[in-house]
């Protein structure tokens, strides 16, 4: 679920998995730490946080945590994690370079938290 709020992130940012697959390029989660706080039930409303700490030339380091929203308004934490995904080409797998328009999208999403 992280890696959902990531992506969606960036979909909101207006660099979307689409155009990289243009350019030949997937990306693969090549490290992930998770610690786990509360447990989640079926049909709980998650609600993802996550924050971009850093974009280098193929991997993007990030740092996330799902919530609970309960029904006082407040929330639960769920889970805390950090992510590690890593530029691939699509036909090889192979790491590869992102496109200079999608890294300087996302390098704008990062966060000095």
């Amino acid at each position: 679920m992280l890696e959902t709020a990531l992506l969606e992130m960036f979909e909101t940012a207006g660099a979307v998995l689409s155009v990289l697959a243009a350019h030949g390029i997937g990306l693969a989660v090549t490290d992930l730490r998770m610690s786990y706080r509360a447990a989640a039930r079926f049909r709980d409303p998650i609600v993802g946080r996550i924050r971009l700490d850093h974009v280098g030339g193929t991997r993007i380091r990030t740092r996330g945590s799902l919530h609970r929203q309960e029904p006082d308004g407040g929330t639960t934490e769920l889970v805390e994690g950090d992510v590690v995904l890593c530029a691939v080409e699509n036909a090889t797998g192979r790491p590869a370079k992102l496109p200079a328009f999608v890294r300087d999208v996302w390098q704008g999403l990062v966060t000095d938290e």
